[in-house]
């Protein structure tokens, strides 16, 4: 679930087997569903279940790969992946390829998510390009 995205079919699939298991569903007769999966899903603390979904926590798996990716350059899936897809530029400045691996374009999925929360610190300044950084 970490290296790649599931397929929303697969996702569907494991929920209806977490909603059977929790539900019950025996020989054609169904329990009476309480309360929504959606208010199952939402955190302990505010009355849910605590119970994940699916997708959301696999897209924040991908996202720490990522993560960890861009602050740890010397692992070896940092520098394979630098090596075939972006040997010029850094994992945020990659550009999607069409021969790109599934592991690599399930990283770039999430890539926004990390773009869209993260801070660049200037320190001092080296890596600063005057034109080309916001």
């Amino acid at each position: 679930m970490s290296c790649f995205k599931l397929p929303k079919g697969l996702i569907k699939e494991l929920e209806v087997m977490i909603q059977k298991f929790w539900w019950g569903n025996r020989s054609g007769s169904r329990k009476t569903h309480w309360v929504k999966w959606d208010r199952l899903c939402e955190a302990k603390e505010v009355g849910g279940m605590g119970f994940k979904e699916i997708e959301k926590f696999n897209d924040a798996l991908l996202a720490k790969q990522v993560w960890q990716m861009i602050n740890n350059p010397n692992s070896l899936c940092h520098r394979v992946f630098k090596a075939r897809f972006f040997p010029d530029y850094s994992i945020l400045e990659a550009r999607e390829s069409i021969v790109g691996s599934y592991a690599w374009k399930s990283l770039l999925s999430v890539r926004d998510v990390i773009r869209q929360w993260m801070i660049w610190r200037v320190g001092n300044g080296k890596s600063v390009r005057i034109k080309g950084d916001h």
